[in-house]
Parts: structure tokens; sequence; C-alpha cells
């Protein structure tokens, strides 16, 4: 069993557990697997394994038989679906017909491959493929519409020891990353302030994948409740918390499995940008994206990551008119945009304000709704900054404010964290403004 109390069944093997070559992954013949309540089964004992941070891959092509809970009908409702590959640059999916609340009709049966899955006709997962399993949440008085979700990733050949799982998103599932390409010295070792969460209650909420895929904003109904929050004020200051809490002088040994999950959460992050993904600068949806995969980024060296400013820089250079990630998107310089005109004319700014750091509520796609006073719009203090604090702190600690690439960003934070009265609109998270005011002066 992993940590998780996830399991492999064991079938014609009774759990023998075998090593393929001095440095590759244990592997086992297992006729199912569970993780998070999850079942998959398969039509004859598969070779199988976990990455570094828990989640299972199979050796394929392999023939799926069964996925519990299976697939059923509620109201009219279709729960509990599964998606091969999933495509972040759609709204369009196949885990619940209702996952927007209605908000958009978006489901595609198509998509939805646990539809009639049996021995009669089974799944075929092949290599270089994933599968991710959900759950659906049937209390319709909460937001998120799934409880929770698994991925499953089929290879042709079993990765090396301690290998990160690749994306789940798109197409392209190479195994690309291990544990011993972590610069582990990326990682400070400082005093926490006071009030320091305890990693063992944080270490939980970064376990479950965060399915993360949909690219507005009722993508939220779609993160599962059990995997990570749905609102992303709520997403950027608990990741926020986790990686400021690997900045502290906890053993290594104590911080490895935080940042372990912290890194595939970037790596998978990673992959939805990379197929199509975006979080637009819209209220409080849209934030903490570009910290997760930098995070990832600087701890694995990886020049791709940590090329994503430069990246969405020139996508916008050459056409793009989609927004990527909510914090970037909703703070800008003023400026004269037009002879005699200030911010093309909306917010209230004059030519006093020209040269301000200052946010807007969708500044790049709705200039209209920037507001000059600080009161403007209440979602400058409740759901915007007062979660990038801790990212902003974060990528000061990391050296990452020039390869972030988005100066206004800092300066405004810091604008805010100056200006914005104690308490919960100043910081989420009461311990990442605690660690602001430790820190901020030194780095």
């Amino acid at each position: 069993r992993d940590p998780a109390a996830n399991t492999a069944g064991t079938g014609a093997t009774s759990g023998l557990r075998m090593v393929i070559g001095g440095s590759d992954t244990p592997t086992s013949l297992v006729s199912s697997i569970s993780q998070w309540g999850i079942t998959w089964t398969f039509a004859q004992p598969v070779r199988a394994g976990q990455f570094v941070n828990g989640d299972w891959f199979v050796i394929g092509p392999v023939s799926i038989v069964d996925m519990q809970p299976p697939v059923s009908v509620l109201n009219g409702r279709t729960l509990h679906g599964a998606m091969v590959d999933p495509d972040p640059s759609t709204m369009t999916q196949g885990y619940d017909s209702d996952v927007y609340a209605g908000y958009y009709t978006a489901y595609d049966p198509a998509r939805n491959k646990a539809l009639n899955v049996s021995p009669q006709t089974p799944l075929v997962l092949g290599a270089g493929h994933s599968l991710v399993k959900a759950i659906s949440n049937t209390d319709t008085t909460l937001v998120p519409r799934l409880r929770t979700a698994a991925v499953l990733t089929c290879l042709s050949a079993v990765p090396r020891f301690g290998s990160f799982r690749p994306p789940y998103a798109g197409t392209d599932h190479t195994v690309r990353f291990a544990l011993d390409q972590v610069d582990w010295t990326r990682l400070l070792s400082l005093a926490p302030a006071t009030g320091a969460p305890s990693l063992a209650n944080e270490i939980p909420k970064f376990q479950r994948m965060w399915l993360d895929q949909a690219p507005l904003w009722a993508g939220r109904m779609m993160h599962p409740l059990e995997n990570m929050p749905d609102y992303g004020r709520d997403l950027a200051a608990r990741y926020a918390q986790g990686a400021l809490l690997c900045h502290t002088n906890l053993t290594l040994a104590q911080k490895q499995p935080l940042a372990i999950s912290l890194i595939q959460i970037g790596i998978d992050t990673y992959g939805v940008l990379q197929n199509g993904g975006r979080w637009p600068g819209n209220g409080g949806h849209g934030s903490g994206r570009k910290m997760m995969i930098l995070f990832a980024g600087a701890l694995l060296r990886d020049p791709g990551m940590l090329g994503i400013g430069s990246y969405v820089s020139q996508r916008l250079a050459n056409g793009a008119t989609s927004s990527y990630f909510g914090e970037d998107c909703q703070t800008f310089v003023v400026q004269q945009t037009a002879p005699g005109v200030i911010n093309f004319g909306y917010g209230g700014y004059t030519t006093a304000d020209i040269g301000l750091p200052d946010w807007g509520f969708a500044h790049v796609d709705a200039p209209d709704r920037d507001a000059k006073a600080w009161d403007g719009s209440p979602y400058r203090g409740c759901c915007t900054a007062n979660a990038w604090c801790g990212d902003v702190l974060c990528a000061r600690m990391m050296g990452l404010v020039g390869t972030w690439n988005h100066q206004v960003l800092f300066d405004y934070t810091d604008r805010f964290m100056t200006t914005q009265a104690a308490g919960w609109q100043r910081s989420w998270e009461p311990w990442v403004g605690s660690m602001w005011d430790r820190y901020r002066a030194q780095f």
C-alpha cells in the first residue's frame, strides 16, 4: 500500500513485487488499481507501479473492463465520467453532464470514456495516454460538481525510480522528470513566522491531482471538492502557503513530501498551458497558476517552465488575444494611451497617476472595469492580491522576479500590502501575511 492507502489488486501474482532493472520503479502484476475511491479493473493482470507522488502507471496497452464507481444517471444528470487525454483548450468535457451547473452546456458523451465499459466492450488504453476518472458530487448546494478525481497513466516502459507523473492533459505523456533532477538548494531554510501551519495538515492538501483543465471562470466547478479549492483566490493562497512552508527551516526530509506534490501540480499546470489552457484575469478566478509552474521549473531546472513569462509575451506579441494568468492580466502601469487620454479613458485616472502600479477587475479583457478608487471594486481586497502576496514573496525568495516577466505585479503587491488594512483582505492565509511582514524587506 502507498501512504494514502491506495491499493493495487494482486490478481494472479499474490502481490509479488519486482524491480525491473536496478534503477527502475518497482512494479507488480495487478488485476485492478484503486486510488481515492476510484477503481480500474483490467481484463488480465497488467504491470503497474507508482510515480514518486503516489499516482499509478500501467504498462500498456491495457484493456479496462470496469471502472468504479460506474457511470450512473440521477435526475437526468450523467455522473462519474472519465476522459482520455483531456483537452484544456475547450470547456467541453466528459466527466459530468452538469459539471458547470448550467452556466455552460459543454458535456460531450463521446468524451466520456467510462460509458459502456464492460468485459464485452473494454476501454483499450494505449501507451502514451492518460485516463482521468471522476466521482461526481451530488450535493448541489456546493459549488464543485466533482467530489474527487484520479489519473491513470499508460506507458510503454517502466520509468526510472523516482519519476514524476507526466501531465494529465494533452497527448504528450512522456516521462521527463525524476527526483534526482530536483535542485533542493532552491529551497531556503528560514525561521517561520508565528502561526506556521502544521506540515502534517498541509501535505494532504496537495496529494490528489489538481484537475484544472477548463479555461474559463466556470472551471472552478470542475475542481474536485476533495482535491483542491474551487476558487482561484483560495487555490492560489493554499499553494503559496505550501511553497512558503518549503522555505522554512524544517529538515529537507520533512519538506520533501510536500515539495514533491507541489512540483507535480506545477508539471500538470504547465501541461495544461502547453495544450491551450489559460486562466484569465476575471475577479478572483485566474490566480495562482503561474507560480505553480515557476516553482516546479526552478526546482527541476527546466527552461520550458522557467520560460513561461517570455512564452506568453511572445504569444501576445504574435496576435494572441487570450489572457493567460490572472494576476498578470489584472495588474498594469497607468499610462497615457492616446494624446490626453489616460488608461483608454477608463478608471478615473489623471496625468498625476501616470506610472502608478494598479489593479483592474479584468484589465486586459475589460479595461472599462478599471477603477482608480481603492474601494472601486470589492475584488481588490476580497479576492486577488490578498492571495498573490504569498506567490510574490516566494518568487522573490527564489530569485524569480525577472523570470516572472511582469514587474508591475511585484510593484503593485508592494503597494497593496502597504495600503491595505490588516486582516483577511490583506492576506487570505494569515501566516502568509506574517511571513511577508517578516521577510519582504530581506527579499
